[in-house]
This record gives structure tokens, sequence and C-alpha cells, in this order.
């Protein structure tokens, strides 16, 4: 296989990662309804609203602890840091651009901001955590593919537009570990 070959597969397969977590992250509210439990205890609210970080965090630990390219222990620091990421990310889509002043009048507006906080915290989490991924340009695209991705908020919050936000977005910033893999 060639290095441009291998470098795409690599790429592919964090992407893949990442978009399975942006499925699974749209999917728990289902099962979570499906099996009865009630959303409104405030343990399953706080899951739900934590579980997209989460689950990203755990499949991109997983996957870069798989390459070879981080330790167990740095895999599992990233959780919580990326859980971070989206927390704060969903709490200025939701709350923050409105107390902070922000006089966004239409959603993909929201979503680019939002989409450039998160990954610029995802990015920040993995040059603290992960040598291989300090260059420049791998923290740069990550943040460009979170605003670029967070641009589909504008399509909506519910349904399709949901999953479609989530699986995009989550699907860009993984592949960029994996395009930090590729070049590790």
């Amino acid at each position: 296989m060639t290095a441009t070959r291998r470098t795409a597969r690599t790429i592919a397969i964090a992407g893949a990662v990442g978009a399975v977590s942006g499925l699974a992250s749209y999917l728990l509210p289902t099962v979570i309804g499906a099996l009865g439990i009630d959303a409104s205890l405030s343990f399953v609210d706080w899951l739900l609203r934590l579980w997209p970080g989460i689950i990203f965090g755990v499949g991109v630990g997983l996957y870069l602890a798989n390459m070879g390219v981080a330790s167990s222990w740095r895999a599992a620091g990233f959780v919580p840091l990326d859980t971070a990421a989206w927390y704060a990310a969903l709490w200025f889509a939701i709350n923050g651009a409105k107390e902070l002043g922000f006089p966004f009048t239409e959603l993909w507006q929201l979503g680019i901001a939002s989409g450039l906080i998160g990954a610029s915290l995802v990015a920040l989490s993995a040059l603290l955590l992960f040598p291989f991924l300090r260059r420049w340009e791998l923290p740069a695209a990550m943040i460009a593919a979170g605003g670029a991705a967070g641009v589909l908020l504008g399509f909506g919050v519910e349904g399709v537009a949901l999953v479609v936000l989530f699986v995009v977005w989550k699907g860009a910033v993984a592949a960029c570990f994996g395009w930090g893999v590729a070049r590790a």
C-alpha cells in the first residue's frame, strides 16, 4: 500500500469513528425513551447533555490508543476534556450567545461560532495530551472543520438536521486526528 493510500485510509477510519460517535450521540435519547427511562431525572438529563462529548472522547481515545500513538492514560484523559469542550459549545449555543450579547440573527451563525468553540477546545485538549498533534496545521484543520460543519446548525436542531450536524462535525474533527496519526 502506498503512503498516500495509507494516509487516506487512516483519515477515513478516524472520520468513520467520529461519524459513528455522532450517530450514537443522536440516537441515545431515542434509546433512553424506548427503555422507558424518565429523561427528566437529573442524572439522566445530565447524561443526555454530556453524552455526545463522552462518546466522541471514548471513540477518538480508543482509536488513538489502538493506533499506538497515545497511551491508555492519555486516551482516557481526553474523555473529560472533550466532554467539557462539547458542553462549552452546547452552553454557548443555548444560552451563552444571548448572555454574552452576541447579535446572531441566524441559526447558522450561531452554529459556526459554537462549532469553532467546540473544535478549538478539542484542539487545545489534543495539543495538551498528544504530542504527535503539535504541528500548527493539525489543530488549525480541526478548528476550521468544526466551524465549517457548525454551519449545518442552520438547517435546524431536530430530526435529520441534528443527526447530520453530529455526524458531519464529529466525523470531520475526528478525521483531523486521523491526519495527525498518519503524519506521526
